[in-house]
């Protein structure tokens, strides 16, 4: 699941310990019940609060992307920085800015283009996937995956 992440195992290891481990706890709660769309407000006050909390790596918005997407797909999307670049620009933002602006964009995506996505996500007889899913795939196609494919093109 690490793979092709610059993630080091320590982040995530000290994740699991006092007190992030509480932070990420409240932080995932908030995705109870499951909403689609933007964060609400709450939502991202909390995660404006926790994530300088969570370490200072310069790899910290694509950590905690990956673990939230694996938790909560319906609500985060993967955010390597290719992925953030091809959706925000080269501005550099503060961690938690880029992470809220990423999950904002990825709510309001999914929710604007649900009916296709959905579609997408029927025809794919492989894995089970929904709408976030889908578009979860195509961003990391669109801004890296495309290299990994001699002959496919991004659809940017």
């Amino acid at each position: 699941w690490l793979v092709n992440s610059p993630a080091a195992s320590v982040v995530f290891r000290r994740w699991v310990l006092p007190p992030s481990h509480a932070i990420l706890v409240d932080l995932l709660s908030r995705f109870d019940p499951p909403e689609m769309g933007p964060l609400a407000e709450a939502t991202k006050a909390a995660f404006r609060e926790a994530i300088p909390l969570l370490g200072k790596e310069p790899i910290l918005v694509e950590a905690l992307s990956k673990m939230l997407a694996l938790l909560v797909p319906h609500a985060i999307p993967l955010m390597p920085p290719l992925a953030v670049t091809f959706v925000l620009g080269q501005g550099a933002l503060p961690p938690a800015d880029t992470f809220l602006a990423m999950a904002d964009w990825f709510g309001s995506a999914v929710e604007e283009h649900w009916d296709e996505l959905t579609g997408w996500a029927a025809s794919h007889a492989e894995v089970r996937l929904d709408a976030a899913q889908v578009l979860d795939r195509l961003l990391w196609f669109d801004s890296d995956g495309f290299k990994h494919f001699p002959g496919k093109e991004s659809t940017r």
